[in-house]
């Protein structure tokens, strides 16, 4: 569906004289990411309102993004089972996130530290259709330190202000989710090890 929608646009750009033909194939997919983020996003939005928590669903959204962005992870052989698949995940963080209040803070941050060093060690995971060289590999690692870096000061000032802990286990359960997509992403792709 937003495959479809992106090649719409791209053709309708190229008609329309906006983007010369030749690029294509790189409008279409500047498109399909825009549009895929869009969707993802506005989908966390109305969970979100639905489990009322809106500010927890856009943390968890922007958390889980920027590490994946990163990080790399799984990727679905088809479009449909990759929709499913985030839609399902992002569903059930979001529940996570809700009922994370009866949550031990202790097990919360055993969990994102244990995160952390699972993604120092098996990030970046990239794909067999875009393997990453060495120097992408290197790269792609500091720049997940450095959002991991991040990530840990923001939820230290948090707990030391004494935020709400669902916000707190927003960040958290963004990173648990981004942790499992690149453990799967290597799992599946033979390059666990």
């Amino acid at each position: 569906m937003i495959n479809k929608l992106s090649a719409h646009l791209a053709k309708k750009f190229i008609n329309q004289n906006e983007i010369n033909p030749e690029n294509f194939e790189l409008y279409h997919y500047g498109l399909f990411i825009i549009i895929s983020e869009a969707f993802l996003g506005l989908y966390c939005l109305l969970i979100g309102i639905a489990l009322n928590i809106i500010i927890q669903s856009i943390v968890f959204y922007f958390t889980f993004f920027i590490l994946h962005r990163f990080a790399g992870g799984f990727h679905a052989k088809t479009e449909m089972h990759c929709q499913i698949i985030t839609l399902s995940s992002f569903l059930l963080s979001l529940i996570g996130i809700k009922y994370s209040v009866h949550c031990s803070m202790n097990i919360l941050i055993t969990s994102f530290l244990l995160c952390c060093i699972l993604l120092l060690i098996f990030a970046p995971a990239d794909v067999p259709q875009k393997e990453l060289d060495k120097q992408e590999k290197r790269r792609f690692k500091l720049l997940t330190l450095l959002v991991l870096t991040i990530l840990s000061s923001v939820l230290f000032v948090l707990f030391k202000c004494q935020i709400d802990s669902t916000i707190i286990s927003s960040i958290i359960i963004g990173t648990l989710l981004e942790t499992i997509s690149v453990l799967f992403g290597r799992l599946l792709n033979y390059k666990l090890l």
